[in-house]
């Protein structure tokens, strides 16, 4: 060690910068979700995904519909299968009885 404190060992140069895109380049992938606070990570990716989330949900919402109106018609068409089978029943029943 020399009389100012230096040694071999720890000399360094350095010189102040202040270069943003170069901090964020080095900084990159380093500061991730385990740095931040769960709370804050939850909001930025809900954030993100709001407009995602919104038109999925309309999406959701017109399938359930149209399947919900297809379900119906087939309700209905069975029905009236169903009532014509039944009166076809009762008129050979009939037809069959005045024999």
């Amino acid at each position: 060690m020399n009389t100012v404190g230096k040694s071999a060992f720890v000399e360094a140069v350095g010189q102040p910068s202040d270069d943003a895109s170069g901090y964020l380049d080095f900084f990159k992938g380093e500061i991730g979700k385990s740095h931040l606070a769960q709370e804050l990570w939850t909001q930025i990716d809900n954030g993100q995904l709001a407009p995602d989330l919104a038109e999925i949900r309309t999406s959701i919402t017109d399938v359930s519909n149209e399947i919900t109106q297809t379900v119906n018609k087939k309700l209905e068409d069975q029905s009236a299968a169903i009532q014509q089978i039944q009166k076809v029943q009762v008129d050979t029943n009939n037809n069959l009885n005045s024999m």
